[in-house]
């Protein structure tokens, strides 16, 4: 099951700044910021599934990107799960 985390959650968009007024798939598409922040996201995945083979360091990276997410006000966690 494919998930889009603004369509099942668009309340999501309040705890980023940048992204509060891209309401529609369109300014979302068409954002760059937004753009930018994919990125980081799967340069992190990316960074994390090639450490799988240092269990040390995966969970170092997994602990350290929960506390810099744990800072933005309003972050749950339960926002964050998906199940398939």
């Amino acid at each position: 099951v494919k998930k889009r985390l603004f369509e099942e959650t668009p309340d999501i968009l309040n705890l980023f700044t940048k992204f509060q007024e891209l309401k529609t798939k369109d300014s979302q598409l068409k954002s760059m910021e937004l753009a930018e922040h994919a990125t980081k996201v799967m340069a992190n995945l990316d960074e994390m599934i090639n450490g799988l083979d240092d269990m040390d360091y995966f969970f170092h990276h997994l602990h350290n990107l929960g506390k810099f997410h744990r800072k933005i006000p309003g972050f749950q966690k339960e926002n964050f799960l998906v199940s398939v």
